[in-house]
C-alpha cells in the first residue's frame, strides 16, 4: 500500500506462504478464494528453462496453474508475468521484475 509520504510497504497475508501440500485448502475452497478477490494482484513467476528448479514450495505446479486461470477469469486487476530466472530472480536481477512492480503500483 502507498504511505502519504509516497513510498509503499509490502505486505502480504501469512497464509498464502503455507505449501498445498500441507492441505490447508482443498482445490475446490481455493478455487472459491481465487474467485471473490477482486484487489489487483501481481503476480511474477520465475521461468527455471535452463536451470535447476527449486524444490517445493516454489515449484510451479499444476494447482498453481489452476489457480492463476481462475485469477484470470474472475480478476480484470489480475497480472500475470513471467520472467527469466529462479525463484531468488527478484535478488539476483532485480532490473528484471522491478519495472513490474513499479507498473503495478502505479496502477
Amino acid at each position: 500500500r502507498k504511505l502519504p509520504n509516497g513510498s509503499y510497504v509490502f505486505s502480504y497475508d501469512i497464509r498464502t506462504t503455507i505449501p498445498l501440500s500441507v492441505g490447508r485448502f482443498s482445490m475446490v475452497e481455493l478455487n472459491d478464494i481465487c474467485a471473490s478477490i477482486k484487489c489487483p494482484i501481481t503476480l511474477i513467476r520465475a521461468d527455471t528453462e535452463g536451470e535447476k528448479p527449486f524444490t517445493l514450495p516454489f515449484e510451479y505446479t499444476h494447482d498453481h496453474e489452476e489457480m492463476v486461470k481462475c485469477l484470470k477469469k474472475h480478476n480484470v486487476n489480475f497480472q500475470f508475468h513471467v520472467v527469466s530466472g529462479n525463484h531468488f530472480v527478484h535478488i539476483n536481477d532485480p532490473g528484471v521484475v522491478a519495472p513490474i512492480v513499479r507498473s503495478s503500483l502505479e496502477c
